[in-house]
């Protein structure tokens, strides 16, 4: 019976003409779905990144940084996050502060270092 089928099945009942026809209107079906798929990525895509943005400054506070204030500021903070986490890279004090962090002395030679260490306050 299942041999039967397989030669008397839909298979057999396809016109050679007509595999080229549906060939054709499938590959310029093809064009207008694609480029309706890439508009609507494109869409979505904007969607995310508004998204991301919104939540930016919170997630900046929860890892237990400072705010940026500038864009060069949030630039910075944001190059020494990415290589922590992908690169696992320690992150510059000077480039991402944590939040309530006393910044450094602007002295930055020997005597600077030794006055640091002995709590000298300039």
């Amino acid at each position: 019976a299942f041999a039967c089928a397989l030669a008397h099945g839909p298979l057999t009942g396809w016109r050679p003409l007509a595999q080229p026809w549906i060939a054709l209107v499938a590959a310029a079906a093809m064009v207008p779905l694609y480029l309706g798929a890439v508009a609507q990525a494109k869409v979505w895509g904007d969607v995310v990144k508004a998204a991301f943005d919104c939540y930016l400054p919170d997630l900046v506070k929860q890892l237990g940084y400072a705010g940026p204030k500038t864009p060069a500021e949030a630039k910075a903070l944001w190059g020494e996050l990415n290589a922590l986490f992908v690169y696992r890279q320690s992150v510059d004090p000077l480039k991402a502060p944590l939040a309530g962090a006393v910044p450094p002395p602007h002295d930055n030679g020997l005597a600077g270092l030794l006055k640091s260490l002995l709590g000298h306050k300039p």
